[in-house]
C-alpha cells in the first residue's frame, strides 16, 4: 500500500540523515513466518492466529548468533488513537 511506502521512505531518509547506510535495494514489504525449515510444512502453522485488530507495530532487529537467528524488540508503536 502507498501509506506503507511513504513509511519506509520516510524511514531510509530520517536513518539516512543519522548516517545510517542505506541500501540501493527497493523496499519489500514481508512478513517472515518461518526461517530455517528441514521439512515442508503446511502454511499457516496449525495453532497460528492473526490478532485482529492490530494495535501495534513492532521494530525488531535480527543478528544472527552462535548458529540462530535471534530477534530483539527495539521500539513499539501503538496504533490506537
Amino acid at each position: 500500500p502507498r501509506g506503507l511506502l511513504q513509511l519506509a521512505n520516510l524511514l531510509r531518509a530520517q536513518a539516512a540523515r543519522s548516517g545510517c547506510p542505506q541500501s540501493a535495494q527497493p523496499f519489500h514489504p514481508h512478513v517472515t513466518l518461518l526461517r530455517n525449515a528441514q521439512h515442508p510444512v503446511r502454511l499457516p502453522p496449525p495453532g497460528f492466529g492473526w490478532q485482529l485488530p492490530v494495535r501495534e507495530f513492532v521494530l525488531y532487529e535480527s543478528r544472527f548468533e552462535q548458529g540462530r537467528t535471534r530477534y530483539q524488540p527495539l521500539q513499539s508503536w501503538s496504533l490506537n488513537p
